[in-house]
């Protein structure tokens, strides 16, 4: 191998590493992570808003859709949060957001394949998330929801937009 060779190899695999450490369990969140982007994942794209309500207060916003938990007062950390979020939750109704490779016969989450999960297996959301995005919506929850406390209307303000009706109800 040329000298050339050899330094493309190196780029190569630090590339490699760059992205395994991005994707690993126990990623640094801090570093890359975006929660302005991650509000539009909660907001729009995964609509966690729906059943976890638009403060993450256990809330839903729409009665037919299942309680979510409240991630207000949350005991999870990031790393946690996302495996949720990636693999759903056992036997409950949290679905999973994960991509192809989650909950297969080699993908494990929680320790667990398919198989292994059987019944307690979460149903599949009707979108799945990308890596970045379930970092980056991790960060949006930990910047924004998690151990915030009862809800203000400078929250609601934040959310909805200033003098929105959906605000009234809160502590000023």
């Amino acid at each position: 191998m040329t000298a050339l060779g050899s330094i493309r190899c190196l780029f190569a695999i630090a590339g490699v590493l760059a992205g395994a450490a991005l994707l690993a369990p126990g990623a640094s969140y801090a570093q890359d992570a975006d929660p302005v982007a991650g509000a539009t994942v909660w907001k729009t794209v995964a609509n966690c808003r729906e059943c976890h309500g638009w403060a993450a207060n256990g809330q839903q916003e729409l009665p037919q859709q299942p309680q979510g938990a409240n991630l207000r007062e949350t005991t999870l950390d990031k790393d946690a949060m996302a495996e949720i979020i990636r693999c759903g939750k056992p036997a409950s109704e949290m679905p999973y957001f994960g991509g192809n490779s989650t909950w297969t016969a080699t993908g494990k989450c929680f320790g667990m394949t398919r198989a292994e999960v059987g019944a307690m297996m979460p149903i599949k959301a009707d979108t799945t998330l990308s890596d970045r995005q379930v970092v980056n919506v991790v960060a949006y929850i930990f910047a924004n929801l998690a151990g915030k406390g009862p809800v203000t209307a400078a929250e609601c303000d934040a959310f909805f937009g200033a003098g929105n009706p959906k605000c009234a109800g809160y502590a000023k």
